[in-house]
């Protein structure tokens, strides 16, 4: 169930935080250049961020989960009209497709220990 207040400042700029990996990932990954694997992803990271925000004793938000889906999905849109603008010829070096839980770990990781109090964010800024 959504909040009882509707903050739409928060709602917008989540959908903006996940343009980029609907957009991005299947210009880079032709394989993920599919409406329901955009979805999947974007739903599963982002349940994979709010999860992690329980270990930072945040709370999680169905808001967020679906406005970062949204927002995927939004990103996938906008690659799927650039695709038809530029008649597919924009070209991409191409990654290897194991390498995207790899990518994924990554921001995670640095979100996790760079930001976080109990980790090197409170040794580095004296929380």
């Amino acid at each position: 169930m959504f909040s009882g207040e509707v903050a739409v400042i928060p709602y917008l700029l989540n959908i903006v935080m996940f343009l980029p990996l609907g957009f991005l990932v299947p210009l880079i990954w032709k394989q993920m250049a599919n409406l329901i694997r955009i979805l999947e992803l974007g739903l599963g990271f982002s349940l994979f961020i709010e999860i992690s925000q329980l270990l930072n004793n945040r709370s999680t938000d169905i808001d967020d989960l679906l406005m970062n889906t949204l927002g995927a999905l939004s990103g996938y849109l906008l690659y799927r009209i650039w695709t038809k603008w530029t008649g597919g010829k924009t070209q991409v070096a191409q990654t290897p497709f194991a390498e995207l839980p790899l990518y994924m770990a990554v921001v995670f990781a640095g979100r996790f220990f760079f930001f976080n109090e109990q980790g090197f964010a409170g040794l580095i800024y004296g929380f």
